[in-house]
């Protein structure tokens, strides 16, 4: 009599595959009736390591039981947010320029060493604003840019078209230097990093494909390829220990998965938990993710990583960090839970199309001085095109950028005005007075630079 297959037949043929049972194996085969297909949970998980993580699961759960995610922090969480978040500082950026540009702006970034801000849009055209002078320029080929990034120590400015293509820019001026084909039109995202004096950018791609590219000598490189086993909905690079660290959400899952740069691959490390309530069932998944970076004093400082996950109607900030890091079994089945030092409600609403974008609070020159460069909480940007800040002491959102309601027509005029929609881009930084400066561009086709005064 044959039987109809499930997943845990599959995953039972497969251990005792691996574990040379055969006889066995051969003889589940024949009392259920037909051959069974060998397959791993996921494409990667196997029976043992699943019991091994359910085990470490059950291990912890009852410690979680009746107490907030908030309180009672084991004391190695406890000391991370005690010596690295501080309150919420005044004054913040609060009083809204808009901007002469009028466009659908797709990315943005901050060039330090001319201090200007690159702007790209979707009717292929790229935005120059340097001090108070907006310049346009037309990108030569009929290319849209997805992403546009600085490299470090004035290499220039390199940007993903829509193609797939990376070109690389001289500053300011725009000239082309170099480009490079990655073969993907569809891309999640891209990012710059410089470790160990080399510049990489890593490009995700929809299918799931995670590929490495070095710039040396102003000429691109591909160095490496990675196929990943899940569709991947946002990702985060950062260096600690000496290492580069690649850190993963995907979709449908609540673990981020850790990679470490050996030799010229990425090579998976461990898993962090978002969601220590659950073990089989994934409500939630990362939508966004960025990581905290190391102060210059001490290169062993632990990154933080903060992620905005697909909750409905509103979005959740769920910080963890990467103190698991050094501990890790260099497996990359291992999974370490009891990692969140903030679960944090916000009123950001969103739904399943939504695509959040987070930042860091930097704060202004002096507020870092005199907090001793901590950690002051997060901007998150809203459907509703409301910015909120969320303090990260205080665990709530504290303050609040939109547009005033009745004063619409006056703060026009004066070209002051808030987003009225999605806000669809957003970049801060600390301009060469040491103010804090916030930009943010939304579908309503405003930019606009948000100022202490």
């Amino acid at each position: 009599m044959q039987r109809e297959t499930y997943p845990e037949h599959e995953l039972i043929a497969q251990f005792l595959k691996d574990n040379n049972y055969h006889q066995t194996l051969a003889e589940f085969e024949k009392e259920h009736g037909k051959p069974i297909t060998r397959r791993l949970l996921n494409n990667s998980e196997t029976l043992s390591h699943i019991i091994e993580d359910r085990l470490q699961y059950n291990s912890i759960n009852e410690k979680l039981k009746n107490s907030c995610i908030n309180e009672e922090l084991p004391e190695n969480l406890e000391k991370i947010a005690k010596t690295r978040f501080a309150s919420w500082p005044s004054p913040c950026p609060r009083v809204p320029h808009l901007l002469r540009m009028q466009s659908l702006i797709l990315s943005s970034c901050y060039d330090k060493h001319h201090e200007v801000v690159y702007f790209t849009t979707n009717d292929s055209h790229i935005f120059i604003k340097q001090g108070e002078d907006e310049e346009l320029v037309k990108f030569k080929s009929p290319e849209i840019i997805r992403k546009v990034m600085v490299i470090d120590d004035d290499a220039g400015v390199v940007m993903l078209g829509m193609s797939g293509t990376l070109y690389l820019k001289e500053s300011v001026t725009l000239v082309g230097i170099s480009s490079i084909k990655t073969d993907f039109r569809f891309v999640v995202d891209a990012q710059y990093i410089k470790f160990n004096e080399k510049n990489y950018i890593v490009v995700l791609a929809w299918n799931g494909t995670v590929k490495l590219i070095t710039l040396k000598q102003q000429e691109f490189q591909l160095v490496s390829e990675m196929k990943l086993s899940q569709q991947s909905t946002c990702f985060a690079l950062t260096v600690y220990q000496n290492e580069l660290i690649l850190v993963l959400g995907k979709l449908e899952s609540t673990l981020l998965e850790v990679y470490t740069l050996k030799g010229e691959a990425f090579s998976p490390s461990y898993k962090i938990s978002i969601n220590d309530a659950e073990f089989t069932v994934s409500s939630f998944m990362p939508r966004c993710m960025i990581i905290s970076q190391s102060l210059p004093s001490s290169i062993d400082e632990v990154p933080l990583i903060a992620v905005a996950t697909s909750h409905e109607p509103y979005m959740r900030i769920i910080i963890v960090s990467l103190e698991e890091f050094q501990n890790r079994k260099n497996c990359a089945f291992s999974i370490s839970r009891l990692q969140i030092i903030r679960n944090s409600k916000t009123t950001s609403p969103q739904d399943k199309f939504s695509q959040p974008i987070i930042s860091w609070r930097l704060g202004s020159r002096t507020q870092l001085e005199e907090n001793q460069n901590r950690i002051f909480g997060l901007w998150i940007m809203g459907d509703d095109g409301v910015i909120r800040g969320l303090d990260v002491v205080d665990n709530k959102v504290v303050i609040e950028l939109k547009e005033t309601e009745g004063a619409k027509e006056e703060k026009e005029k004066k070209g002051h005005t808030g987003h009225n929609g999605r806000i669809k881009n957003f970049i801060s930084y600390i301009d060469s007075n040491g103010e804090e400066i916030l930009l943010s561009a939304g579908v309503d086709k405003r930019v606009i630079l948000w100022r202490v005064d």
